[in-house]
């Protein structure tokens, strides 16, 4: 019974217990304060709304609910609490959200298609306008893939959204093929996305040679790998370990580079190798010279398949530029990109026509094809120095 602002509260025999609901108004601040003389023990706790902001003024709280974490107060007479309350203001933000945006792009000689595949967002039903880019002609349009009619106009093409999660694969083509540099499509989204991915399918008749792009994306380590063996092709042509000069080794690197580079390596061991056996004045047995000399021969022969096989390697394979990152290979190219603004992001691929990487190959192997003579010659007189088989103790 409520009279004069008050509860009379009446408990029957035995009865420990009871509880009522009551209704405030809402007021801020809301002042609650413990009696002067009560017969009776408060415990106040506190339990807002997300939607409100409170914030307290008075004596603190005693301790928290364990389970949701609420304060809670345990006043001595006449100690109170004055709690104001507010709604925080609505921030401003876009209707539509682009959890997720991907690329394909797909080069071809002459020209090129595009899917752009977004995952959607909304609160509410309305249109996405995609701006096409420039040139591109509109392909198709699925919507949860489900093909839909739509037409673009002037390059834009405005998609039907409903409340919720969809899908959207918006699909194009333009009369823009490879190049010397080819960049994937500029794309203006419209909205802040996230999750972004870009992958290039890159034509088999094109040779990489650098790419670029977000961060998170492949990298050619061959001319990094070049660097250092230049340098070493460099040291080996000044010294006197082997036979060749420093611009056979030059050469020679830059051919087998792109082959194998095992290769590159065994072919300076074996040089060495037989550099030192020229110079060799004394042996401390025969057997250790047979021994020797069927190892030389063994490496010789090994190393001569292995140079002589990478000829028709290089001009009937593709050349081996080291791409990795990202799951990227030479002719698959992804990259990745956490967020942006309106903007898509851009990659972009130096490439080259496969057969001028065939020519270059052609022209290598003519080259070797007359250095090998005169490295055989030399070879064989660095076998036969003193003795080819038979030796006898002391040389």
């Amino acid at each position: 019974e409520l009279a004069k602002g008050a509860i009379t509260v009446q408990l029957a025999t035995n009865q420990h217990k009871t509880s009522w609901l009551s209704t405030l108004k809402a007021v801020s601040p809301l002042e609650l304060k413990a009696p002067a003389n009560p017969a009776w023990v408060e415990i106040w706790v506190l339990d807002s709304s997300p939607i409100w902001h409170t914030q307290i003024t008075g004596i603190p709280a005693t301790q928290t609910n364990g389970d949701n974490n609420l304060p809670i107060w345990q006043p001595w007479p006449t100690e109170s609490i004055s709690i104001n309350v507010s709604r925080p203001e609505a921030t401003k933000g876009n209707a539509i959200s682009i959890d997720e945006a991907k690329l394909e792009y797909n080069p071809g000689d002459r020209a090129s298609t595009a899917a752009l595949s977004l995952s959607v967002r909304t609160n509410q039903a309305g249109y996405y306008d995609f701006n096409l880019p420039n040139g591109a002609r509109l392909a198709a349009i699925s919507i949860d893939q489900s093909e839909v009619a739509l037409q673009a106009t002037n390059g834009k093409v405005k998609i039907p959204l409903h409340p919720g999660e969809q899908s959207l694969e918006i699909g194009w083509y333009a009369d823009e093929g490879t190049s010397i540099k080819t960049n994937s499509p500029l794309l203006h989204l419209g909205n802040h996305s996230s999750n972004q991915s870009i992958n290039i399918n890159l034509p088999n008749d094109r040779w990489t040679l650098l790419v670029g792009g977000p961060s998170m994306g492949p990298s050619v380590l061959l001319w990094g790998m070049l660097v250092v063996i230049l340098l070493l092709a460099y040291a080996l042509g000044r010294s006197k370990l082997t036979p060749l000069k420093t611009y056979q080794w030059i050469l020679l690197s830059l051919g087998v580079a792109t082959v194998n580079l095992y290769v590159l390596a065994l072919i300076a061991i074996w040089l060495i190798l037989l550099n030192q056996r020229g110079s060799l004045q004394k042996i401390s047995s025969t057997t250790r010279f047979k021994w020797m000399q069927f190892g030389l021969f063994s490496l010789s022969m090994i190393t001569l398949l292995l140079l002589l096989g990478s000829i028709p390697y290089s001009l009937l394979s593709q050349p081996d530029m080291h791409i990795i990152g990202n799951g990227s290979n030479a002719h698959y190219l992804r990259w990745y990109q956490d967020q942006s603004a309106n903007e898509f992001p851009q990659a972009w691929i130096i490439s080259l026509p496969l057969w001028s990487y065939k020519l270059a190959m052609l022209i290598w192997s003519l080259w070797l094809a007359s250095a090998l003579t005169l490295w055989i010659r030399w070879g064989w007189q660095q076998l036969s120095h003193h003795a080819l088989w038979y030796a006898p103790d002391s040389i």
